[in-house]
């Protein structure tokens, strides 16, 4: 009984054996294969570039008409196109004031000047006719005092009388009283003549006084117009004073936009990279004085539509910075903002429309240029030698939208990954490139 126990529990122990030996599994075998990772990528070359600064403002003309009444009157005549909004040409007669009163004065005025110069015409006839009386007379007083100074002689031995002598005497007395009164005629000829003068001055001035009174009473366009605002009716009686109409040139319109200092003084280091370290930030006139402002390019957009831009030109740079939002004015200016307005597909340049003045300039050398998005932590992927990951720490000089301007760490030929790449890349390991080329962003944002 005893042996039967002792082979029954053998025979189990060789089968738990044999069971568990069954049970157990092969080692696993890891598989060296390495990962491989898609990327897109793009090739470093040097590229040209545009540097460029924005501001925001609004359209204004250049020259504004404010036609303000000078003469009173009531409004006779009013061109049929005077309305807000209306393009009027140069030299058109757009209103006309009442000008009845002013040309009455007017000729007036010249019936006033014809009188008096008359009057000074018969002057100088008075004048040279005293002159020419004085003259006679005095040959008759030389005659009369010859003939005295004979019977003075003959008086002497008896024989001319008392009588005659004192007849003689008496006709010379005579005669000089009246040179004296024609010389006192022709003393007073150069007061009359002043008088008539300054007469004649205020009769000159009343009529200059017409004379612009009465062009007061109409009103020509200075130069091409747009009008901006009416506020007259036909028959209306105005007043001295009153505004009539505001009017726009539409040669030229200009844009004043607020460009940030930061943005102006890194254009300028772009374009004068040896001048610029030696002007400080404070030193804001001597910044924009140093500014050749052909080297601008200047373009204006509209606000609330990219595609509808205007060439512009930078005619001016403001010295004084704006504390509060640390800006510089800038004038643009747009000649023939209206040309566009022909074309269905664009609106003329007005006044008052918000706009984006965008500054900008090519740098003299061509520079590296990268996606900010392809930056991370001051380093860029790079696909290296047998497409394996590479880091490289690089320089960013500055950041203009989308692209970084890189002073140092990439050169021409270098691969480098764009967009986000997998986290869990590391240095080493493998890449396959989507793409490699140009990235597709770039001529886009460069244009700009």
């Amino acid at each position: 009984m005893r042996v039967l126990i002792i082979g029954g529990l053998i025979a189990l122990g060789v089968v738990f054996v044999t069971v568990m030996a069954n049970l157990k599994q092969t080692p696993y075998q890891e598989n060296t294969t390495p990962a491989v990772y898609t990327v897109r990528a793009m090739v470093i070359d040097t590229i040209p570039f545009k540097v460029s600064a924005i501001g925001f403002g609004a359209v204004k003309a250049r020259s504004t008409w404010q036609a303000v009444v000078g003469v009173g009157g009531e409004i006779t005549w009013r061109h049929p196109n005077l309305k807000s909004g209306a393009l009027i040409a140069k030299d058109t007669r757009v209103l006309q004031v009442d000008p009845t009163q002013y040309k009455v004065a007017m000729q007036a005025a010249e019936a006033n000047i014809a009188t008096t110069e008359y009057e000074n015409r018969q002057l100088t006839q008075e004048q040279e006719h005293l002159q020419n009386l004085i003259a006679i007379e005095n040959k008759k007083l030389a005659l009369i005092e010859g003939e005295l100074a004979q019977i003075i002689t003959l008086s002497g031995d008896g024989s001319v009388s008392m009588g005659e002598l004192e007849e003689q005497k008496d006709q010379a007395t005579r005669q000089r009283i009246t040179i004296q009164s024609l010389e006192r005629q022709l003393y007073l000829i150069p007061d009359r003549r002043s008088a008539l003068m300054a007469r004649l001055a205020d009769d000159q001035k009343a009529l200059e006084k017409a004379e612009e009174e009465l062009a007061g009473t109409e009103y020509i366009a200075p130069f091409d117009i747009r009008l901006h605002r009416v506020d007259v009716d036909l028959h209306q009686q105005v007043i001295p004073g009153q505004m009539l109409f505001i009017a726009d040139s539409i040669d030229t319109v200009e844009v004043t936009i607020q460009v940030p200092l930061t943005d102006l003084r890194k254009l300028f280091s772009m374009l004068y990279p040896d001048e610029s370290s030696n002007v400080p930030v404070s030193d804001l006139p001597l910044l924009t004085e140093r500014l050749d402002l052909d080297d601008i390019q200047a373009t204006v957009v509209l606000a609330d539509d990219p595609k509808v831009r205007w060439a512009a030109q930078v005619t001016q740079i403001g010295s004084e910075l704006d504390p509060a939002t640390q800006t510089v004015p800038v004038v643009l200016a747009v000649k023939e903002p209206y040309r566009y307005g022909i074309s269905r597909s664009q609106s003329p340049l007005i006044r008052d429309m918000a706009v984006r003045g965008v500054l900008s300039a090519v740098l003299p050398t061509s520079v590296v240029i990268v996606p900010v998005s392809a930056i991370h932590q001051g380093a860029v992927h790079l696909v290296g030698e047998n497409n394996r990951t590479e880091y490289r720490q690089v320089s960013v000089g500055w950041v203009q939208q989308e692209l970084a301007f890189i002073t140092e760490g990439l050169k021409v030929g270098d691969k480098v990954v764009v967009g986000n790449p997998v986290p869990a890349v590391k240095k080493g390991f493998n890449l396959k490139l989507l793409a490699t080329a140009f990235d597709h962003r770039l001529p886009r944002i460069i244009s700009e």
